[in-house]
């Protein structure tokens, strides 16, 4: 279990360019399931992705970033809008007592072309493709070997 906005928030970075391909709400849960073979890969070949749960999440809005010049910023609060078009994870950082997100849409016909999540939860849990957890040291781990893997080419 992963605690405390800042490490919550370098969780979501690890994860950048990832894609969050589904999301399930179950009260005060909410799960995304994120798309980022070249990392899951590291662990198994055969790999995907990962499962992030956050644990009693609250406060959750997505700040859109408009398409068009002269359009407006929509806020959606809804996970059903939120997650709809598969948000692509650029980075995370902390600001304002909560957790954000940055993302892109790859959606080219939506009214926007990204935005920001913003949430605050207790905690998040990390799955891989087989249900094994991974503590935030486990995933930099896993990251730092891959960006050093990619370095050497």
């Amino acid at each position: 279990m992963i605690t405390g906005n800042q490490n919550i928030a370098d969780t979501f970075s690890i994860f950048s360019d990832g894609i969050i391909v589904n999301h399930i709400c179950k009260g005060n849960r909410l799960t995304l399931n994120v798309e980022i073979p070249y990392l899951a890969r590291c662990i198994c070949p055969e790999f995907l992705g990962f499962t992030i749960e956050l644990i009693n999440i609250k406060n959750i809005c997505f700040k859109t970033w408009p398409s068009e010049a002269g359009d407006k910023e929509r806020i959606l609060v809804n996970p059903a809008h939120i997650f709809k078009t598969g948000l692509e994870i650029v980075e995370s950082k902390v600001g304002n007592g909560c957790v954000e997100v940055l993302c892109t849409n790859p959606i080219e016909e939506d009214d926007f072309c990204g935005g920001a999540l913003n949430f605050e939860a207790d905690s998040v849990v990390v799955f891989d493709d087989s249900g094994r957890q991974y503590s935030l040291e486990e995933l930099s781990s896993i990251s730092e070997k891959y960006l050093n893997t990619w370095a050497i080419r």
